[in-house]
Formats: C-alpha cells, structure tokens, sequence
C-alpha cells in the first residue's frame, strides 16, 4: 500500500516536472514573436511607399559615388537598354527582370544601336561580345528564334521618350536601391527626396558586379 502510495506521488512530481517545462518553453516562445515587441511589430508591418521602407541593411551613399551611379544609369544608353529590356514585363513587381535571355537580347541590341534608327541585324558573335560585358554569359541562338532576321537577330526596338531618372540612394554590398523619378526641367540633375511621392515613380534594385572593369548586371526587379 505504501509503495503504491509513493508510485503515485513520483508520477504526480514527474508530470508536475513537464507541466513546467513546457510552461517556460510556451513563455520563451511567447517572448520572440512581435507582439511583445511593440516597436518591432510597427516597423514589419508600416507602408511600402518609398525606399525608406526597403532600407533594411542598407547604407547611405557618399554623394561622390551617388554621382558616379546616378551618371552611369542616366546615360542615354543605358537608359533605352533597360527600357527595352524590362518593356514586357514591366508591370510585374519582385521578378528579375532581366534574368531572361530574351530580355538581355533586347538590352544588348537596344544599347548597341541607340544611334542606329535602322539597325541591321546582329550575329550571335557579336551579341555575346555584349553579353560578355554586361552580363558575364553567352546568350544560346536557340533561345532567341523569335528574333531570326536574315543571317543575324534584331527586334524593332521601343524609342518612347523616356522622361525619367535613376537616382540611386542606398546601397548594401553590390545591390543598390533606386528611385525612378520623373525628368525635370533640370535633366537628371535634381535631387529628389524619399517622401516626395509625387516625383517617384517606382522603386527598383539593381544587383551588379564588376569584372574586368566593367558593370555586370545581375538583377533588375521593381519593388514598388
């Protein structure tokens, strides 16, 4: 009877044991998660408006290097390139725009004749030499068929007018965070501020390397 007793006092301290610990695993749980963190929970959950909401990580740019990218992406170019290369899918939010090699051709062929209103087409040979400088790769001939023209490839490239700027804010590592804004009176010149939404038209990132000199580019997405 004794030992009966004592069976059951040993189980009740044994379940009173796990009671206990998962007590203190629910509080420890309980503890991590943003309810109990006021201000963590305001800034997860504020309003993507404009790169200040993207900015996690991110450092501001010495006004030298702003200038050295904002003149690298504002080139006429470069600008046409892009445009052309992210046309289609422009309205689509956190994809590489570019990843695509359709879209790299469009890059390529709208950057090497931005001059050109009546390009002839390229050799694949040709194309790779661009491919090689701005994207670090081959494009595959069987992957641009759409674009045969004769003994090369071409696409009627879009020569909208492009009234807007890169303006390039923040940086971690080799990913900047850009605000397209709208062209004013002064060219690309102006600086524009985080909060003035009426100027920014959308916010992008870039993700680049340098190789040999040159800018690689490796990702083109719109965040907002």
């Amino acid at each position: 009877m004794e030992e009966a007793k004592n069976v059951k006092k040993l189980g009740l301290i044994f379940i009173s044991v796990i009671l206990i610990v998962l007590f203190i695993i629910i509080i420890a749980f309980v503890a991590t998660m943003p309810i109990g963190r006021p201000e963590q929970l305001i800034t997860t959950t504020r309003v993507l408006t404009t790169t200040r909401a993207f900015d996690y990580g991110f450092e501001e740019i010495e006004l030298y290097e702003q200038k050295k990218y904002n003149e690298l992406f504002n080139d006429e170019r470069i600008k046409l390139a892009f445009a052309n290369a992210i046309y289609r899918n422009r309205n689509l939010r956190a994809v590489n725009l570019i990843e695509s090699e359709i879209a790299k051709f469009k890059f390529i062929f709208s950057y090497a004749n931005f001059a050109n209103m009546y390009p002839e087409p390229m050799s694949i040979n040709e194309i790779n030499e661009y491919a090689n400088k701005f994207f670090n790769t081959n494009l595959m001939p069987r992957n641009l068929q759409e674009f045969i023209y004769e003994e090369g490839f071409k696409f009627d490239i879009k020569r909208n007018k492009i009234d807007y700027c890169y303006q390039v804010t923040r940086q971690q590592g080799r990913v900047l965070l850009i605000n397209l804004v709208h062209k004013s009176d002064e060219g690309c010149e102006q600086v524009v501020l985080d909060n003035d939404l009426d100027s920014i038209i959308n916010v992008i990132s870039i993700r680049y390397n340098i190789i040999n000199g040159n800018y690689v580019f490796q990702t083109y997405t719109i965040i907002r």
